[in-house]
């Protein structure tokens, strides 16, 4: 099929042809522990660590310890008494916190750190009576399993005043919260007894793919390898890879899979009065869109890395090719921006009584995607992009424009596309060439405009 791709933002326009086989997939959003631990109000545990090494507090003037804590943050504008309180963990017995000068207390606006460590008090003692020192800070003597658990602090009745589950935590890693975005993150950045502003969590290297993307004449087998000790689940759907994913136990064969039955080419509701729609069911070419994650023992997980292959469709080499990838739930699911949607579907399959609900292909949503081009001379580039439908009633069609927006968490830059315009390129709209529309101001804002446009042919997968 023919699509145009008229390039948006400043001066530009082009025109792009195109025969298209949409495969999907996205960037992965890294999850982290959402705070929803602050059972007691404004008090709650802000930082964990379990395995401390590297990681020492200072018990009196000169002398340090490495000893797991927990830090408790008081956000409230009062002092809190936490004398007789206790560390519960996972159920277990509760062990109370030692407060030497017996005040207990946590001033307002302010952070305490709890000495942990099943030898602790010993350890106190024999220092006291050897140097006669005492100390003015909390403690408990209980050691945090490294292997996660639900930690909880109770007051001297026994009320769970706040409470955290924390992961598997590694040598001088600690369980954080994350300030500016109010999230619990395993990092490295221990910040004992203050706030811990922006946390950077752990970051793990993407899987390294024996095979970078592009055109191959035979089938072959891809490996896919990562550090020791990380697991690597990956996708050949172009979803978006989580560790429910396909774990990688072996090679995986890429051959050429244009022969298989149509999937998202067959899909019906992409049009209003979809139940009269039949579409084509010759098979459309295929390439091999691999998503993989590499995933630690803590749950820590690298962003995705993406490839995409073309086995026996040399007929493409000496094109222009872009590989157009976003997730497909978010294209084609119930809430999908590329289909009518379940409350238009809802409405036409119930008898189309009342006002018909607007398709989902109406909305203005914006996915986050993949967008790789391959240039006859063999030069390939990739971009994350934002994807979204593009036009007034074409978007009622089967084959739908797009608008391409840049990101830059891959290349760096805000522009894309470099190696087929000769001028800075942040935004382009993907069209089929024989409908002809005003090309819409994807900057506005910036009150910007569109006085330039040429053309290439491109084909789309």
């Amino acid at each position: 099929m023919l699509l145009r791709l008229k390039m948006q933002r400043k001066i530009y326009g082009v025109l792009l042809c195109a025969a298209t086989v949409i495969l999907t997939a996205v960037c992965l959003l890294m999850e982290a522990g959402r705070i929803g631990d602050k059972t007691a109000g404004k008090l709650h545990i802000s930082e964990i660590c379990a395995d401390a090494s590297q990681i020492q507090i200072e018990l009196v003037p000169g002398v340090w310890h490495d000893c797991d804590y927990i830090e408790l943050h008081n956000d409230a504008d009062y002092r809190v008494d936490i004398s007789g309180w206790y560390i519960e963990i996972d159920d277990d017995e509760k062990t109370e916190i030692i407060n030497p000068k017996n005040d207990g207390v946590l001033e307002a606006k302010s952070y305490i750190v709890i000495a942990c460590d099943d030898s602790l008090g010993d350890f106190l003692n024999e220092i006291y009576e050897e140097y006669g020192w005492e100390f003015d800070f909390p403690y408990a003597s209980v050691s945090i399993p490294s292997e996660g658990g639900l930690l909880r602090i109770c007051d001297k009745y026994g009320k769970v005043r706040c409470q955290v589950e924390y992961p598997r935590l590694a040598l001088d890693e600690v369980y954080a919260v994350d300030d500016e975005l109010s999230e619990m993150k395993v990092t490295k950045d221990a910040t004992p007894g203050s706030a811990n502003g922006h946390v950077q969590a752990i970051s793990l290297d993407k899987p390294v793919f024996d095979v970078k993307s592009g055109f191959y004449e035979e089938a072959f087998e891809l490996n896919i390898s990562a550090k020791e000790g990380e697991d690597i689940y990956y996708t050949t759907d172009g979803s978006i890879p989580t560790v429910l994913s396909n774990r990688y136990e072996g090679p995986i064969l890429i051959e050429n899979n244009s022969e298989k039955p149509n999937v998202y080419n067959s899909i019906r509701n992409v049009v209003p009065y979809w139940k009269e729609y039949e579409p084509d069911e010759r098979p459309v070419k295929k390439a091999n869109v691999i998503r993989a994650i590499a995933v630690d023992e803590n749950k820590n997980v690298s962003e995705i890395e993406t490839k995409s292959y073309f086995v026996g469709l040399d007929e493409y080499k000496d094109e222009l090719v872009i590989s157009l990838v976003a997730d497909p739930d978010e294209l084609f699911g119930d809430d999908g921006i590329y289909v009518t949607g379940k409350e238009y579907d809802k409405w036409y399959i119930g008898g189309e009584n009342g006002t018909a609900p607007t398709p989902d292909f109406y909305g203005d949503t914006q996915l986050l995607g993949y967008c790789g081009v391959f240039q006859p001379d063999g030069e390939y580039e990739e971009s994350e992009v934002g994807i979204k439908i593009q036009g007034g009633s074409a978007r009622e069609e089967p084959k739908k424009r797009f608008n391409l927006t840049a990101k830059n968490s891959i290349n760096g830059k805000d522009s894309f596309l470099e190696g087929i315009f000769e001028y800075e390129v942040n935004s382009v709209t993907l069209r089929n060439e024989n409908v002809d529309a005003m090309v819409q101001e994807m900057c506005a804002s910036s009150g910007t405009s569109l006085i330039h446009q040429d053309g290439v042919k491109v084909q789309v997968f």
